[in-house]
Formats: structure tokens, sequence, C-alpha cells
């Protein structure tokens, strides 16, 4: 089994970084319970890229347990890394990160 390296969209991030200070400000406790579950959800995904469903013929979508979040991202078979475009809310627009892909 080939464990697949991390990329992430700059915004991917920005959007990770608001989620993450946004549980802070409710309760840091609440904070490190979403970058724990981020995690794992990330290295699940390294381990087993297509443990999302699929949206596209080439785009999958992961949702974090016990958050209102899903990964949108890419498996690259041939650069052999997950490259994650969106850390998307569950509320928000489907599909809003369109343009990043």
């Amino acid at each position: 089994m080939t464990v697949r390296r991390l990329r992430f969209d700059p915004l991917a991030v920005e959007e990770m970084e608001a989620a993450a200070d946004h549980y802070r400000d409710i309760d840091p406790r609440l904070k490190e319970r979403f970058v724990g579950t981020l995690g794992l959800a990330l290295g699940l995904l390294r381990r087993f890229p297509r443990s999302g469903t699929l949206v596209t013929s080439h785009l999958r979508k992961y949702a974090l347990k016990g958050f209102p979040y899903q990964l949108i991202y890419h498996d690259d078979v041939d650069k052999q890394c997950i490259i994650v475009f969106a850390f998307a809310h569950h509320s928000r627009r489907p599909g809003h990160w369109g343009p990043r892909v």
C-alpha cells in the first residue's frame, strides 16, 4: 500500500484555518477535537484515497465525522498524492469550489 502525500489549494487551507478559529472561539477543547478529527480524516485519505464518495469523474468528497464539513479532493495516482481543493461547510452552496479544480 502506498501512502499518498498531501497537497492543498491555498483557499482550502484558509477554510480549514477559519473553521479551527471558529471552534477555538467557542471552546479551545472543541478546536482540539476538530483538529484531531481533521488529522484523522487526512490520514485515512492518505492510506485509502478512494474512501470518499465520487462527486465527478475525478473528484471525491469525504465528510468529517462529528463536524459539518467535507474535504473535496483528487487522488493524483501518477504523482502519488492527494490534492485537497476545498474544505466545504455542508450548508455552503454546493460546488462553490468548482473554479479551483
